[in-house]
């Protein structure tokens, strides 16, 4: 490692300790330094990201970088630990993303369907037998018309 890596390591460590130490002009430097390399950084993941999205992104992997600096073990760079946390807040936010546009793996509740179907006699329908096809679930019966009409 040539001298200027080296100076620049030893810098960096003493600005972490201070940050470990609560010393807020240290924070201010870690962020003024970090913050904009790794918003580039998140903001170049994805072609879909927005700079919005960029921006809620760094702020979570920020956030993180807080809470766990006393965990950093300095075996890399304190800027790729802090792509590291930035890629995986990205990865967390674009599931979020995906999620949300499928809603969320939930379907909507809707109070007029019960959750159990019952027969006109109020019993529950015994799944394996006749009555199963008297008051099929929302679901059965969705699938069942879209059989019908030929999707398959």
């Amino acid at each position: 490692m040539d001298y200027d890596r080296r100076m620049k390591r030893e810098v960096e460590r003493g600005m972490i300790e201070r940050c470990r130490h609560g010393e807020e002009a240290a924070w201010d430097e870690l962020f003024s330094i970090h913050y904009g390399p790794t918003s580039r950084f998140v903001f170049q993941l994805s072609g879909d990201f927005t700079i919005d999205d960029s921006e809620e992104i760094c702020q979570e992997a920020f956030l993180s970088v807080v809470k766990n600096l006393g965990d950093f073990s300095g075996r890399s760079a304190l800027q790729t630990w802090i792509f590291r946390i930035a890629a995986n807040k990205a990865r967390d936010y674009r599931s979020k993303q995906m999620a949300a546009k499928r809603g969320g793996g939930q379907t909507p509740a809707d109070p007029t369907v019960s959750e159990t179907p019952r027969l006109k006699s109020g019993a529950v329908p015994d799944r394996r037998g006749p009555e199963a096809l008297l008051d099929p679930p929302p679901v059965e019966r969705a699938v069942a018309g879209l059989w019908t009409l030929g999707f398959r």
